[in-house]
């Protein structure tokens, strides 16, 4: 949902017009022009600026490209946490990405609004300028995350003043290759891995995917926290990113399992609970126990869990790992 704010009758207009093409907005303006349409802003611009920026991830500016970098500057924070900001200028002639240009979609707000209202995108990034990729362009394409935005900078930079940049994809994914550098040839590296242990001689960027489901079986009760204990011991035995978990998977007769529900909840992913029909037909498949099969009428869980909600397609980094009455397995996904 957007943010469209403007401060005089003509920008105003021309926000309505905008409206109109994103109903989902919301315009923003003085109270001398707020009407049944417009949320009023008080007490001032530069002020009401910081509900802007808690309210919306893009806000766009119908005005002046001063006035905005005035109200603004005192409220921003870095490129991974401010919002994209887009300056439309009152005749609608030209929109500016001016900020959040890539980690933000500025860049691809102006572009769309430009399409759509007739007008001229300014884009003013170096890599978008010289048609080079960027880091913090390629990551949200492929819901990856930037490891460290400073490594992110350096190899983006790198690629901008002609050096010479490999891509390097560790992970199962199928991504197409950014930078064609023989890898013996670069001088910086962009790497997809979900690992914890990389090292390399030149500079590089890790862009981490979140194609790691954890499956979970446990006994009734067991508390959240030694869940979360022996996951995370899991993970570190194997190299695991914690960032790229995409998902904690169990049964369904599990749906109420708090200390499962607790585990997803403090690694900030949701807990996927596969139906007990769905394992039964791939049971066989995978370690199995007489126990569980008397207990939750399949012979295994969390490797079946983790492969089916992992989309049947990847593979084991860790097979059933037992502890406590818990057990875990760790499945990357190719999909």
């Amino acid at each position: 949902m957007w943010g469209i704010i403007a401060i005089t009758q003509q920008g105003l207009a021309l926000a309505k017009k905008l409206k109109v093409q994103f109903p989902d907005s919301v315009i923003y303006t003085l109270a001398k022009w707020h009407d049944e349409e417009c949320t009023t802003i008080e007490p001032d611009l530069s002020t009401f600026t910081a509900q802007l920026f808690d309210r919306h991830k893009t806000l766009v500016y119908v005005m002046a490209t001063g006035i905005v970098v005035r109200s603004i500057a005192r409220h921003l924070v870095g490129k991974t946490v401010d919002p994209a900001v887009v300056v439309l200028d009152e005749a609608g002639q030209f929109v500016i990405s001016l900020l959040s240009g890539h980690l933000g979609g500025a860049n691809g707000v102006a572009s769309e609004i430009a399409v759509t209202m007739g007008a001229t995108a300014v884009i003013t990034t170096a890599s978008d300028v010289q048609g080079v990729p960027s880091v913090d362009m390629i990551a949200p394409k492929h819901q990856l995350i930037i490891e460290s935005m400073h490594d992110a900078k350096t190899l983006t930079a790198m690629t901008v003043n002609g050096q010479k940049v490999g891509w390097k994809n560790d992970s199962l994914l199928n991504l197409p290759c950014y930078y064609p550098c023989d890898e013996i040839d670069a001088e910086g590296l962009v790497v997809v891995s979900n690992r914890t242990n990389l090292a390399d001689k030149v500079p590089f960027a890790q862009l981490i995917p979140q194609n790691i489901t954890v499956g979970v079986g446990c006994k009734r009760g067991i508390p959240g926290q030694q869940i979360i204990d022996f996951v995370t011991e899991q993970l570190q035995l194997n190299s695991i990113n914690e960032m790229s978990i995409r998902q904690l998977a169990s049964i369904d007769i599990k749906r109420d399992e708090q200390g499962i529900l607790a585990a997803a909840a403090h690694f900030g992913v949701p807990a996927v609970f596969v139906e007990t029909t769905e394992i039964e037909k791939i049971e066989q498949n995978f370690t199995s126990s007489a126990f569980v099969k008397s207990q939750v009428g399949v012979s295994g869980v969390c490797e079946p869990a983790a492969f089916i909600a992992g989309g049947r397609a990847g593979e084991f980094i860790s097979r059933k790992k037992s502890k406590e009455g818990i057990t875990v397995a760790i499945f990357e996904s190719a999909v």
